[in-house]
């Protein structure tokens, strides 16, 4: 995963162009000693792509590899996963890129919450240098970090930039349903619904939750993403600061007064990855898991994120999002909602990497 430096904001707006968004796929297969994607599969990818382009509107290219192959015996629960490249920067420069790139009522919800800089105070545990590593702490920070797909969102990437902004892979071993006109056949997974929430991750949907809850990571290195600053406790939303630590206490993305369930780790949190909404509560195309014979669908839940994050939505995309304002909880109702939220994976799901 690449980590350079990004460039200015300002650096960016040359190379932008009136199009809508844009979604490459680049099979890597047959460079990787694996067999090329099917017409299927490229179909496939092509169409939850097409998903996507109907509901964002920046006038961006993002540039995704996709490969297909058995991960093996022990990986076998896992259908497919998303490794984005990331790139790192001053504060300053992602408060200024968010309010260049507000325009909606949930824009403005966020940059209210934004801190003014140049730096920030997050809720983090479980980093390497802590005394106590259980036991969460304030610390103060000046640096974030970003994937591709948001990055260009964000317009911090040039439109020209060649790179790509992730990997996709799946794992072949499963049987895929290609066709949703009909629904999905009970003994196949959907193969669109799970190459659009891949897709979500390469666009911006990914936590450093998720880098903090496998080990080995500082304080210091474990940055923040745009999504992070959405991410809240109880206690975090008392002292005005975001929350990146993880244990098995509520947590979740504040927009405006309402708020958004999460997953908190899979090994020290609630057991889904933090990349993640909260699992079996139907919250959207981000929720951590997938079944047999499942569709997978957009909700507003997951729209209002994106343009939480530095997204545009398109006016159907927008009434989705509006729409599920006002069914979501307050966060001081969290605590009533645990007992029905926190459920258990049935036998049928399995985990999804980000």
């Amino acid at each position: 995963m690449r980590a350079p430096r990004l460039l200015l904001a300002a650096a960016c707006l040359a190379g932008s162009s009136s199009r809508a968004l844009e979604i490459v796929f680049t099979d890597v297969g047959p460079e990787n000693g694996v067999s090329a994607l099917s017409a299927q599969a490229l179909a496939g990818f092509q169409a939850a792509a097409s998903l996507w382009e109907s509901l964002l509107i920046d006038p961006v290219t993002v540039r995704i590899n996709v490969a297909t192959y058995d991960f093996g015996p022990a990986n076998a629960n896992i259908i497919g996963f998303a490794d984005s490249a990331s790139y790192f920067g001053d504060y300053t420069e992602l408060r200024g890129a968010m309010v260049a790139d507000a325009t909606s009522l949930t824009d403005a919800a966020v940059l209210a919450r934004l801190p003014a800089g140049p730096g920030f105070v997050r809720r983090i545990n479980l980093t390497t240098d802590l005394a106590n590593p259980a036991t969460p702490v304030l610390s103060a920070s000046t640096q974030f970090s970003v994937n591709g797909g948001n990055a260009r969102a964000l317009g911090m990437l040039p439109g020209d930039w060649p790179e790509a902004d992730a990997l996709i892979a799946f794992n072949s071993a499963f049987a895929f349903d290609y066709d949703r006109a009909n629904g999905i056949a009970a003994n196949q997974m959907d193969f669109i619904g799970v190459a659009a929430h891949e897709i979500g991750h390469a666009l911006g949907f990914i936590s450093v939750v998720d880098a903090i809850d496998g080990g080995g990571m500082t304080t210091a290195s474990a940055l923040s993403t745009p999504l992070d600053f959405l991410r809240h406790s109880q206690a975090s939303l008392a002292l005005g600061v975001h929350d990146v630590s993880i244990d098995n206490q509520i947590r979740f993305l504040a927009i405006g007064n309402l708020g958004i369930l999460m997953s908190t780790g899979v090994s020290n949190g609630d057991g889904g990855q933090g990349s993640h909404f909260v699992d079996n509560a139907g919250l959207g195309m981000m929720d951590p898991t997938a079944s047999f014979g499942e569709l997978r669908t957009f909700t507003g839940y997951d729209l209002m994120v994106f343009d939480a994050i530095g997204w545009d939505l398109s006016p159907e995309a927008l009434s989705l999002a509006a729409a599920a304002m006002s069914q979501i909880p307050e966060p001081s109702t969290y605590g009533l909602a645990l007992g029905v939220l926190a459920l258990g994976w049935a036998a049928t799901r399995r985990r999804r990497p980000r």
